[in-house]
């Protein structure tokens, strides 16, 4: 029972994983751009800067719940689909470490990305074919496959944070040996 309460634990691990790593890169952008506030600049009334504030975080916990739900799913989505099955044939195999862990983890996470991407770029072509002129299809062309291959390694990226998470919670979390024991010598 223990295994598979870590089991499910390491697969929750990896769902939230990714939501973690991007609310971490979206604080570091808002950090990165931040301005100097116009209350230390200006003079304001005290009300002002408060209901500044309070409209302020409202938004920032809206945004928060909005875009981390969203993630939440996508991932756990992947987690479902992909992540178990890939667990499943890892166990038959033996083959849990933590190189493979984060191949396929990385893997999970860039190909559904790249092959939406194709999918999209590609219904447009298809679906308005005056959409792209001939001339410029090779440019065109180009960038969406520069595009899909930055998203691709950035999902791939997402979904390496999770494979790592799941890894680390399935590995050190007490419940399943960390190395086999050895079978006894018959005497």
């Amino acid at each position: 029972m223990k295994s598979v309460l870590k089991t499910i634990l390491a697969f929750v691990s990896a769902a939230l994983a990714p939501v973690v790593v991007f609310f971490i890169i979206m604080l570091m952008i808002a950090l990165i751009n931040a301005k100097v506030p116009s209350f230390l600049t200006e003079k304001i009334e005290l009300w002002q800067v408060l209901s500044g504030a309070a409209s302020s975080a409202f938004w920032m916990v809206f945004f928060v719940i909005l875009v981390g739900g969203m993630i939440f799913a996508i991932t756990s989505g992947h987690v479902i689909v992909l992540g178990i099955p890939a667990f499943l044939i890892g166990l038959r195999l033996k083959a849990i470490r933590l190189w493979s862990t984060l191949i396929v983890s990385f893997l999970i996470g860039a190909v559904p990305a790249a092959i939406y991407l194709l999918v999209a770029e590609w219904s447009d072509v298809i679906r308005y074919p005056g959409y792209y002129p001939t001339t410029d299809l090779p440019t065109s062309v180009g960038m969406s496959m520069l595009v899909m291959a930055f998203i691709g390694g950035a999902g791939g990226l997402f979904g390496l944070s999770g494979g790592l998470a799941f890894w680390l919670v399935w590995r050190f979390l007490p419940g399943i040996p960390s190395k086999p024991e050895p079978k006894p010598e018959p005497s």
